[in-house]
C-alpha cells in the first residue's frame, strides 16, 4: 500500500512541476498588446479582449472631426465633405465623390455619366486618383470615342448594404446613365455583422 502511495505522490509532484514548468514558459512566451489582448506568438489567445480603449480614442478623434471619414447615421460612415487623407493620396469633394473638382448635379449634354459605388476596391485605397479603376474606365472610353465622367462613391470598408445605400442617398441626385456596384466576396460578411469591432478583431 505504501509503495503505490508513493508512486501516487511521485506521479501528483511530476504533474505539478510540468504544470509549473508549463505556466512559466507560457508567462515568458506570451505578451499583451496595448488593447490588453494575450498573443503567443502571432496567435492571439481567447477570450478576445475588446479593446475599448482604441474605441474610444476613434470616437474622439470623430468627434474633433480629425479625421477623413465621419460618422453618418444613415451610412455608418462616410467621407467628410472636402476631406483630405493625412496618410494616403487622395481627397474628396463637397459632395463626398472621390475627386479634386466639384461635379455638378446636371449632366453635361452628350456625356456619358456613369457612377461607381462600393468599398475601398472601389474608392481606390492606396492610390492616387489617375490609378483607380473609374480613371483607367474614363481613359479607356475616352479612346474609344466615348466621352464620359465616372464618379466614385466608393468607401473603406463598406459593404454592399452601405454602398446600395449610399447609392439611394447620394448617387441618384447626379443622375447617372449608368450605375456600377463593385463587390468581393468579402462584403457579404460585412453585410452580415452589426458591431464591426467584433468581426474585424
Amino acid at each position: 500500500m505504501s509503495r503505490t502511495r508513493q508512486r501516487i505522490a511521485v506521479a501528483l509532484a511530476v504533474l505539478v512541476v510540468s504544470l509549473l514548468a508549463c505556466e512559466v514558459v507560457l508567462r515568458v512566451a506570451t505578451r499583451r498588446d496595448e488593447t490588453g489582448q494575450l498573443w503567443l506568438g502571432s496567435l492571439r489567445l481567447l477570450p478576445y479582449e475588446l479593446p475599448l480603449d482604441v474605441v474610444r480614442a476613434n470616437l474622439d478623434k470623430l468627434r474633433e472631426g480629425a479625421t477623413f471619414l465621419a460618422w453618418d447615421a444613415d451610412l455608418g460612415w462616410a467621407p467628410r465633405p472636402h476631406g483630405r487623407s493625412a496618410i494616403a493620396p487622395f481627397a474628396v469633394n463637397g459632395a463626398a465623390i472621390r475627386s479634386d473638382r466639384e461635379i455638378p448635379e446636371g449632366r453635361t449634354s452628350g456625356t456619358l455619366r456613369i457612377a461607381t459605388f462600393g468599398d475601398s476596391f472601389t474608392f481606390g485605397d492606396e492610390v492616387g486618383p489617375e490609378e483607380t479603376w473609374e480613371s483607367a474606365l474614363e481613359r479607356t472610353l475616352a479612346e474609344r470615342g466615348v466621352a464620359a465622367e465616372v464618379l466614385n462613391f466608393g468607401v473603406s470598408a463598406y459593404g454592399i448594404d452601405q454602398a446600395y445605400l449610399r447609392w439611394r442617398r447620394d448617387g441618384r441626385r447626379f443622375r447617372p446613365d449608368v450605375v456600377l456596384f463593385g463587390f468581393q466576396a468579402e462584403n457579404a460578411l460585412r453585410d452580415r455583422k452589426v458591431f464591426r469591432q467584433l468581426y474585424f478583431t
